[in-house]
């Protein structure tokens, strides 16, 4: 049974959903596409409408756990107590690792901060960064993108956030956000710079981490809906597999990987150690490795040519193995488990190796443990990985149930909020979501300001979704559309 079934109408997606893997030649991958019912734009919608409804119930019936009011404190209050500080400092340090947040070592005197070196070993959370001021600091908007130097300090806090928001420290949470100066009301949507535009990897405020969890929730839901995918006595294939799909690899891609050089991590590393893929530091390891070397595994260069026709980009033309290791062999994480490490220093040591010589024979052999949950790797929905995936989904849940409640604590609209109101907006996400994991960039019309809906490159019959306008509630974002939608459209650009 998928996750929240009682409360969220699944069939209602998956009912409009089909399994298509057509030839490369059609520019399309394997995926789940929409069957084009006539009441699919009418299921949809009533979808969204009551993921949003459940997921806001839960909102508010978990707030009442917590203290109603909190007085705005002053900046030098202590709001990370020792409790929470030596919870949280694992992953603090964790993502610390990584070459862009090892520069951020809060520490004014590190010898090492803003540097490429090996990781400092200060403090992780020394006093200053556990105060309230920490949490008033704003991004330099004329040095925008300088992380080194103006936005060090703020950018490293937003970090902090996004751990504490991880690990459900709501009570530290919900006392920040009773400071009107927090930067929790500007950065829940901070992009790295203004002209990259809005891309997951050019996106460092801290609702990424509600969109991640969605996007693996539904994905990971709607796998488990179609057992001929993943079940092989449902009638599962090596080339019927759900992980060979748009929309799961797609996910993996955008939700799990560290892509190099991207500026946050804090937010990837739940998704990282459940599907078992390699953590940063070993990522830029092996980045190092390559460059020194002309064997350089195959890159995503052999579908450049599809991103360049609007295909989103190599997800769903490779079965699942080769589609991690594509870009690069650092993506590869069938390496060996915590146990299988183990017996392998306890078979040295027993050849008469120090414990020592063993250790550093596996590290030179590059022979280190991937912290993987899924046994077997990369199947979530294996039957051995029963319980982890009912864990984790669960895990997801109440990571996005905070973050709801977190931008209802500020004031803002996470159901309805668009540019004039600011905020999440639950409805966009979702719609987004089904989009992005299920849709084409062909099946989406204009925004009704045009004569007619597609451009001649397009499929009428295929279109399914189209922009909102800017007049329309949640702008931006999309609406989904039907066959009449279309032809009453027509009928009227033809009248006129």
């Amino acid at each position: 049974m998928a996750h929240q079934a009682h409360n969220i109408p699944w069939d209602l997606l998956t009912s409009n959903l089909e399994w298509k893997a057509p030839k490369p030649s059609d520019n399309f991958g394997t995926n789940l596409y929409p069957r084009m019912k006539s009441n699919q734009a009418t299921d949809l919608s009533y979808f969204v409408e009551a993921f949003v409804k459940n997921l806001e119930e839960h909102a508010a019936c978990e707030r009442k756990k917590y203290q109603q009011h909190d007085d705005p404190p002053q900046p030098s209050d202590v709001i990370l107590n020792e409790v929470t500080v030596r919870k949280i400092s694992p992953s603090v340090r964790r993502w610390r690792k990584h070459w862009w947040s090892q520069r951020l070592c809060p520490s004014e005197t590190c010898p090492l901060r803003g540097t490429d070196s090996e990781p400092c070993k200060c403090e992780p959370l020394p006093l200053k960064e556990r105060q309230m001021s920490a949490f008033l600091r704003h991004f330099d908007h004329i040095e925008y993108c300088d992380y080194f130097g103006e936005n060090n300090a703020v950018l490293f806090n937003l970090e902090v956030l996004k751990t504490l928001l991880l690990y459900g420290e709501m009570d530290a949470l919900f006392r920040i956000c009773a400071h009107p100066e927090t930067h929790l009301t500007r950065t829940y949507d901070k992009g790295v710079c203004f002209d990259c535009g809005r891309h997951p990897y050019n996106d460092i405020g801290w609702h990424g981490i509600g969109r991640d969890m969605l996007w693996i929730y539904i994905c990971l839901n709607v796998a488990y809906c179609f057992p001929e995918l993943c079940d092989p006595k449902c009638g599962r294939t090596a080339e019927k597999d759900y992980r060979n799909t748009i929309f799961y690899q797609k996910t993996i891609d955008h939700c799990a990987k560290f892509p190099y050089g991207y500026y946050s991590t804090a937010g990837k590393f739940p998704h990282n150690q459940f599907f078992g893929l390699d953590p940063p530091h070993k990522v830029e390891k092996r980045i190092k490795t390559e460059e020194n070397t002309e064997k350089r595994p195959p890159r995503w260069e052999k579908y450049a040519t599809y991103r360049e026709q609007e295909h989103p980009g190599p997800y769903g033309r490779e079965p699942i193995h080769q589609y991690l290791s594509l870009s690069t062999s650092r993506y590869l994480s069938d390496g060996p488990s915590v146990s299988d490490t183990t017996r392998v220093r306890m078979t040295l040591c027993s050849k008469g190796l120090p414990v020592e010589l063993a250790l550093d024979i596996m590290e030179f052999a590059n022979y280190e443990p991937v912290h993987r949950k899924l046994d077997p790797p990369h199947d979530p929905l294996h039957p051995s990985n029963r319980e982890e995936l009912g864990k984790y989904l669960k895990y997801c849940w109440q990571t996005m149930v905070r973050c709801f409640m977190l931008m209802k604590e500020l004031g803002f609209d996470p159901v309805n909020g668009g540019r004039e109101d600011p905020g999440m907006n639950w409805k966009s996400m979702i719609q987004d979501c089904i989009i992005e994991l299920f849709g084409h960039e062909k099946d989406r019309g204009h925004d009704g300001d045009l004569e007619i809906w597609w451009t001649p490159d397009q499929r009428g019959d295929r279109i399914w979704y189209r922009n909102r306008r800017p007049d329309e509630e949640g702008y931006p974002g999309y609406v989904f559309v039907s066959r009449s939608d279309i032809k009453d459209a027509l009928a009227s650009a033809s009248d006129d």
